[in-house]
């Protein structure tokens, strides 16, 4: 299905992509259908983790959810295209997004008690090693050695010509 080199184990690309997306895609609809809603009771399930840290700024809300939104939209045409560069690029997107906000958190644990740092990090730490991984599993292995003594192999002067 891809002009270029194929994927290894293409549904273990496509889980993952999607695993990827389901925090952007839930974040990015609650933050743009309810932006007061997500600052109050993020992350959820009794936590709140956004008025510990921040005054509430609905403009700001709903443009990090439009950018989560963005974000999801090319994870998840990434885990339906399977094309090796689509992926490299979303996953490239995913850790440009991802690494600077889990270090800012990793450097700014001081707002949250024990239990909340950790669930906060782990997540992070999750989604940027499940990225991290499948990226490095995007590489092509090509290593063609063509013996001397092979038909199939290119004359030397069309080889340098190009």
């Amino acid at each position: 299905m891809t002009s270029d080199a194929a994927l290894p184990r293409p549904g273990r690309f496509r889980a993952g992509l999607i695993a990827l997306a389901a925090v952007p895609v839930i974040q990015a609809i609650w933050m743009l259908t309810a932006p007061r809603g997500f600052y109050d009771d993020f992350p959820g399930l009794g936590r709140s983790w956004l008025p510990p840290v921040s005054v509430y700024d609905e403009h700001l809300s709903r443009d990090v959810g439009a950018a989560q939104l963005g974000l999801a939209v090319v994870l998840i045409a990434a885990a339906v295209l399977l094309e090796r560069r689509v992926v490299q690029v979303a996953l490239i997107a995913f850790l440009a997004a991802s690494v600077p906000h889990a270090v800012y958190h990793l450097t700014t644990t001081g707002s949250y008690g024990t239990v909340d740092n950790v669930l906060s990090l782990g997540g992070f730490l999750a989604q940027v090693a499940l990225a991290a991984w499948l990226l490095s599993q995007t590489r092509t292995h090509r290593s063609v050695s063509w013996p001397a003594s092979t038909p199939s192999r290119p004359p030397r002067a069309a080889r340098s010509r190009g």
